[in-house]
C-alpha cells in the first residue's frame, strides 16, 4: 500500500537535516514500510545534500527512535557505517527501511536539490 507521496526542496544554504527515521512520524503500527526517493535534480557530489543513512540502524532496538535525538549526534560511534549513494540523477531511486536513520547535509550547491519520496 502506498502511505505517502512528498516533495522535498532544499534551497542553497539550507542547513543539514537531522538524523531521524520515517516510521518515528507515520501513524502505523509496523515495521514492514519502505521510503523511494527519487531525486528530480542531479546531485553529483556532497555539495549537492544527498540523504546518509546509517547502514544497520534499523536493527538497533535501543534507540530512542521515537521519543528524542538522544545518541543519534555521533552514530559513527556505534558502529554504522555511514554511507550515501553518488552520483544520483532523475530517473535514479534510493529505498531504506523505515526505521533507517538517515540525515542530510547541507546544501552547499548554487541549485536547489529537488526529490520526491513514496513510502
Amino acid at each position: 500500500r502506498l502511505y505517502q507521496t512528498a516533495a522535498f526542496v532544499k534551497l542553497p544554504g539550507h542547513g543539514e537535516t537531522a538524523w531521524h527515521s520515517d516510521l518515528n512520524t507515520s501513524p502505523m503500527d509496523t515495521n514492514g514500510m519502505l521510503t523511494f526517493w527519487l531525486p528530480l535534480t542531479p546531485i553529483p557530489d556532497l555539495d549537492h545534500a544527498p540523504l546518509e543513512f546509517a547502514t544497520g540502524s534499523h536493527r538497533d532496538f535501543a534507540l530512542p527512535y521515537w521519543h528524542t535525538n538522544e545518541g543519534m549526534e555521533d552514530l559513527g560511534s556505534r558502529g554504522y557505517p555511514i554511507m550515501h549513494h553518488l552520483p544520483l540523477y532523475p530517473g535514479d531511486c534510493t529505498a531504506h527501511h523505515g526505521w533507517l536513520l538517515h540525515s542530510s547535509p547541507p546544501n552547499l550547491s548554487p541549485r536547489p536539490r529537488k526529490a520526491l519520496t513514496l513510502s
